[in-house]
């Protein structure tokens, strides 16, 4: 498990615990929420501060499908034909300057290698193709969408585990 899935998968059990927990419990929810703050801060900040470096030194990712590599999708036709073409199809809007998107990139990654045999995952940078955001109702990041014979199927928005990201992709299947 990588460091992005376990910080995102302990931001998301508290606040699973600040959801569920009994009044009783609001002074230790007040300082949990403080700390799942200051985390969400923190993550953001860096994603902030690492943003010019994917400027000045950008992936080599393109829009051709090569295995157990996700895909970057820039206009709504190029989303349309994958979503077509392919049974299962795991859509993320995303931003470089987002904290929680940049935790959950590698998670993406790892998952599009491992399932490149029966899902192909799709990524949209919303600072370069907002008009897909808007076109696909996405509110907040990030937010995954999964297309299961040309039909959306799920939505989640906020940052999954590796494991979430499976139980979404297996419940699909």
């Amino acid at each position: 498990m990588n460091l992005g899935s376990k910080i995102t998968g302990n931001l998301n059990e508290l606040e699973q615990f600040i959801d569920t927990a009994p009044v009783y419990y609001l002074p230790i929810k007040i300082m949990a929420w403080l700390v799942l703050f200051f985390a969400l801060i923190l993550t953001n900040l860096l994603a902030v501060l690492k943003w010019p470096l994917y400027v000045f030194v950008p992936k080599n990712r393109n829009s051709r499908s090569s295995t157990g590599v996700p895909i970057d999708a820039v206009s709504n036709d190029q989303i349309k034909s994958i979503v077509e073409k392919e049974d299962l199809v795991v859509i993320d809007f995303w931003a470089k300057w987002c904290g929680p998107c940049v935790l959950m990139d590698t998670t993406l990654n790892q998952v599009a290698c491992e399932y490149s045999d029966s899902v192909k995952v799709v990524k949209v940078d919303v600072s370069l193709s907002s008009s897909l955001a808007k076109l696909y109702d996405v509110r907040g990041l990030p937010t995954v969408l999964v297309f299961k014979d040309g039909i959306e199927s799920s939505r989640k928005s906020g940052s999954l585990t590796k494991e979430q990201l499976i139980q979404l992709i297996e419940s699909m299947s």
